[in-house]
C-alpha cells in the first residue's frame, strides 16, 4: 500500500505495525509528504472487493494523518494477492521484522525501519 505520511517522522503511531514499511522517497513543494510503502497482510478470507477499503482502514489506524493512499500495482484478487512479502534490495527487510515468521521481533517500539 503507498501513501503519503508526515515528512519529519513517518514512522507509525502504534507499534507493532502490521508489517514492514519503508519511506521511499518524500513530495517536494507547499505541503512536503514522505512517500510510505507499507505491507498490509490479509488473508484469502476476505474478499477480493474488500480489500482495499480493509487495507485502508488498517493504514489509518496506524498512520491517521495518511494522505493519497492507493495499491497502485496490486492486482487485489486471484493468484497474484500476495499474503507473504519478498524482500529486494529497495524494500529489504527491517531489523525488527523476522522474516522467516513473517512478525516483529524484539522491544523495538522506538525503532525508525
Amino acid at each position: 500500500m503507498r501513501f503519503e505520511a508526515n515528512e519529519s517522522d513517518y514512522r507509525a503511531i502504534k507499534w507493532p505495525p502490521p508489517g514492514p514499511y519503508w519511506c521511499s522517497g518524500y513530495l517536494c513543494g507547499e505541503v512536503g509528504a514522505a512517500i510510505v510503502i507499507a505491507f498490509i497482510p490479509l488473508d484469502d478470507s476476505t474478499p477480493a472487493r474488500d480489500r482495499c477499503i480493509l487495507a485502508e482502514k488498517i493504514i489509518l489506524e496506524f498512520w491517521p494523518e495518511a494522505k493519497t493512499l492507493g495499491m497502485h500495482g496490486v492486482e487485489t484478487s486471484g493468484k497474484q494477492w500476495r499474503d507473504t512479502i519478498t524482500f529486494s534490495d529497495r524494500f529489504a527487510c527491517p531489523s525488527w521484522w523476522d522474516e522467516k515468521d513473517q512478525k516483529v521481533i524484539g522491544p523495538t517500539y522506538n525503532s525508525k525501519n
